[in-house]
């Protein structure tokens, strides 16, 4: 979709009452100016994840959670889907280290009779799924810098059957990528490929299946990338091969984030 800052956006009429209330526009659907690259984001986002809704089974439980769920724009524009709100088997579950916003969260979802959503104050280390079902989806939109790596980090270890991760910056990663003549914008952005690369890989090694795209435009955001895992179990020893020769090929010396994260897993696997 064409994006323009000055293009008047009216919401379609179910996102109305969530979205005023959310401040992201008036009564009568017309989005706020400041509010429309945002908007936007989480269109685009969210459509991706309806699409995998679609697509499962009618008659089974599934529990999306939201990492770094912030004022939880996407999770609401979710909730609000006409199908969405036609089920009874879904259940959204948002994490935040913000207490304000997880209270508020849990307000708006209460006013608008949103009983399957609850949301909890909690780094997302910290943060423990009640339940033995695995989630049927994780999703981050722009969690900053390493709350990606811990987002992707705890939906492996809950065994999410999809991912999807819009990172932020990345600026602890990036800074120890070694690319010699390659300054400014452009070192930003071939470190924020290389880090993402590397996350998608580790995705593949642990036995997803990895698309890397973009979700949106680049005139709406720069932090346009979406990865993309939906588990297969198959294991790809060669992804931790290309892996070990990224970080070999720009001089990667402390152990990523992810890697990180990962590691008791990563070291089983190993055995």
């Amino acid at each position: 979709m064409p994006y323009s800052e000055y293009q008047p956006i009216i919401l379609n009429p179910q996102l109305i009452e969530i979205f005023s209330r959310l401040r992201i526009s008036d009564s009568e659907g017309r989005v706020f100016s400041n509010k429309r690259r945002k908007y936007r984001q989480v269109e685009a986002f969210s459509t991706h994840m309806l699409k995998l809704l679609a697509e499962a089974p009618e008659d089974a439980r599934l529990t999306l959670v939201d990492f770094a769920c912030g004022k939880s724009y996407v999770s609401f524009y979710v909730q609000a889907d006409k199908k969405v709100k036609q089920q009874n088997n879904i259940e959204i579950i948002g994490v935040d280290e913000d207490g304000g916003l997880v209270t508020k969260c849990n307000k708006i979802a209460g006013e608008s009779g949103y009983d399957n959503m609850h949301f909890y104050a909690s780094s997302i280390a910290d943060f423990n799924l009640v339940g033995e079902e695995a989630p049927f989806l994780a999703y981050a939109l722009h969690a900053c810098d390493t709350a990606s790596d811990d987002a992707i980090a705890k939906a492996v270890e809950y065994g999410s059957r999809h991912i999807l991760i819009a990172p932020c910056c990345a600026s602890t990663d990036i800074k120890q990528i070694k690319a010699p003549g390659i300054k400014g914008e452009l070192s930003t952005r071939l470190g924020e490929t290389v880090v993402n690369s590397m996350r998608g890989l580790i995705l593949e090694y642990m036995g997803y299946d990895v698309s890397i795209s973009e979700f949106i435009s680049q005139t709406n955001t720069p932090r346009n990338i979406m990865i993309a895992g939906h588990y297969s179990g198959r294991q790809n020893p060669e992804a931790w091969q290309k892996y070990e020769a990224l970080k070999e090929m720009f001089g990667v010396e402390r152990t990523p984030m992810l890697e990180q994260y990962l590691a008791p897993r990563l070291e089983q696997m190993a055995r």
